[in-house]
C-alpha cells in the first residue's frame, strides 16, 4: 500500500471574518499562494467519508452500484483552516507564529505598508485573528452540511444526473474511493488491514490509511475598501492557501 495525496475541491468553501471572506478518476492537483497543513486522526475522517457496494465488481462499476456520502460532522470538527501552519511561502517565513491566521494579517500589513512589520500598526490583530479561526470554522461545517445533503437522502451514485459536476464530482468520499481503486486497489484487498469492506449493505468508511493527506482551498479576500486606512483606493488582491490535512493515528 502506498500513502496517496487526495484533492477534495468539493471542501473548497467561503467565509467571513471582521475584515475578510474566505474562499474558501485521480483528483486533480490544484495550488494556493500558500500552503499549510494541519493534523486529523484518521478515525475523525473515516467517521466523515462513507461509500456502500452492493456487488463484488468494484474495479468494473455499474453507475448504481456504489453509493457515496458524506456524514454531517459539524457537532464534532474542531479543525479551522485558520488554525493550519503555513509551511511555504509564508509572509515571514522566520516568524515564530506561523499559522494561516498571523499570516493573513502580516499579508494586509505587506499590502497595506509595503512590508509586514507594520502589522503592528493594526488596532484590531487580536480580533481579526480569533474572527478568521471561528469564520473559517463556521465555513468548513457549512461545507461539510452542504455536501452532506446532496443527493437523494444525503446519497450519491455514479448515475446521479442532477448535474454531474457539481454533485458526484465533487463529493469526496466519491473522489477518495475511486483514487484509491485507481492507484492503490490493494486496500480493498481481502485480509487488508485497510479494508473496509463488509458482508452487510451497510455504508463503510472508505479505506483511508495514516499518511494520506487530503487537500483543499480556502481564499481570503480583504474587505471592501481596506485600503482606505491608509488614504488609498482600490482593491488588495486576494490571497489563496493550500490547505493540507495529515491523516494521523
Amino acid at each position: 500500500m502506498s500513502a496517496q495525496d487526495f484533492y477534495l475541491n468539493g471542501l473548497d468553501m467561503s467565509a467571513n471574518a471582521i475584515t475578510a471572506t474566505l474562499a474558501g478518476d485521480d483528483t486533480a492537483s490544484f495550488s494556493g499562494d500558500a500552503t499549510a497543513n494541519m493534523d486529523v486522526p484518521i478515525d475523525v475522517l473515516k467517521s466523515i467519508f462513507k461509500f456502500q457496494s452492493d456487488s463484488a465488481d468494484i474495479d468494473n462499476v455499474v453507475l448504481t452500484d456504489i453509493q457515496y456520502k458524506v456524514v454531517d460532522p459539524t457537532t464534532t470538527w474542531t479543525y479551522s483552516p485558520a488554525d493550519a501552519e503555513v509551511d511555504g511561502s509564508a509572509i515571514h517565513s522566520g516568524a515564530t507564529e506561523k499559522k494561516v491566521q498571523y499570516d493573513w494579517v502580516r499579508y494586509l500589513a505587506q499590502e497595506l505598508f509595503g512590508t509586514h512589520y507594520g502589522v503592528d500598526l493594526f488596532t484590531n490583530e487580536t480580533e481579526i485573528r480569533s474572527n478568521l479561526v471561528d469564520d473559517s470554522l463556521a465555513a468548513l461545517k457549512a461545507r461539510f452540511t452542504y455536501l452532506a445533503g446532496l443527493g437523494a437522502s444525503g446519497v450519491l451514485t455514479d448515475n446521479d444526473d442532477l448535474d454531474a459536476d457539481v454533485l458526484t464530482h465533487i463529493n469526496p468520499s466519491r473522489q477518495i474511493l475511486r483514487q484509491i481503486i485507481n492507484k492503490d486497489p490493494a486496500r480493498l484487498a481481502s485480509g487488508n488491514a485497510a479494508n473496509t469492506l463488509t458482508n452487510t449493505d451497510d455504508f463503510v468508511s472508505v479505506p483511508l490509511i495514516v499518511g494520506d493527506k487530503m487537500y483543499f482551498k480556502f481564499t481570503a479576500n480583504a474587505a471592501a475598501g481596506q485600503r482606505s486606512i491608509v488614504n488609498e483606493t482600490g482593491d488588495i488582491s486576494a490571497r489563496s492557501y493550500l490547505i493540507k490535512i495529515n491523516v494521523v493515528a
